[in-house]
């Protein structure tokens, strides 16, 4: 009967609508289960060990040349690293981490190989759950600045020069929010990386990697976004190039 009613136009529309709906509740599902599946990761292995556990277990002889470590979360695990020969570089990043895991994690992935610099970019997944969290964001923009101080502490202490990254701003995509949720974590990225600035001693360097990538509005410029959360290639080759001015003066 409601057939009859309806024009082929009408019919068009509704069936276009339907698979949308069908589209989008897969989508859902998708991330849902992925979601899932990566908690309880996360509770079996809460500080992420897993990830480097055949690298511990090798009894490798100390590299000949200076060792420098990127660690942090999936924006350190994702970055390039230099060409510069001089330099043996260890990656230890691992995705998804918030700072307190970075920080469980350093002693068993970073402390041990003794590097003579550290290169530390954390806390962006700290600071995107403040939309869903908002009563708890003084909370999460504290915790978030004394797990990094502890971060770059604990590595100083070890013997290596610490650079430490102001954190890169989100880019143009909406967050868990929509528009006010995403103004909220870009203020608390502004305070964490001015508090970030604030570290810089004769053990620390910071390099503020937000102040090369965002663009007018304070978002990572969309020349060096992949997506929301991460950079290109092109991103990560315009930080590198400072980047290697910083890894040479150093050593100095």
């Amino acid at each position: 009967m409601l057939k009859n009613l309806l024009t082929k136009p009408d019919l068009l529309v509704l069936s276009v609508l339907l698979l949308i709906s069908v589209s989008l509740s897969a989508l859902f599902y998708h991330r849902q289960h992925a979601y899932f599946l990566e908690l309880q990761r996360t509770n079996l292995d809460p500080l992420g060990l897993r990830f480097y556990s055949s690298a511990r277990s090798e009894n490798a002889s100390p590299p000949d040349k200076p060792a420098v470590v990127f660690f942090g979360d999936s924006r350190a695990q994702q970055w390039p690293m230099p060409r510069m020969s001089d330099m043996v570089f260890i990656n230890r990043g691992v995705g998804g981490q918030t700072s307190a895991q970075a920080l469980g994690r350093l002693p068993y992935d970073v402390l041990p190989l003794n590097p003579a610099i550290v290169v530390i970019q954390v806390g962006i997944n700290d600071l995107k759950t403040i939309p869903t969290f908002p009563d708890r964001k003084a909370e999460i923009v504290a915790k978030c600045k004394e797990h990094i101080r502890q971060i770059v502490n604990s590595s100083a202490e070890n013997g290596a020069q610490v650079v430490v990254t102001t954190i890169f701003p989100l880019g143009e995509s909406p967050v868990v929010g929509g528009a006010s949720g995403s103004r909220e974590v870009d203020a608390a990225i502004d305070e964490v990386n001015r508090f970030i600035l604030s570290l810089a001693g004769n053990k620390v360097k910071v390099f503020d990697a937000a102040g090369m990538l965002a663009d007018g509005n304070g978002k990572t410029d969309s020349l060096y976004s992949k997506n929301r959360l991460h950079l290109s290639r092109m991103g990560y080759n315009e930080l590198n190039q400072e980047l290697v001015h910083i890894l040479r003066t150093s050593l100095m």
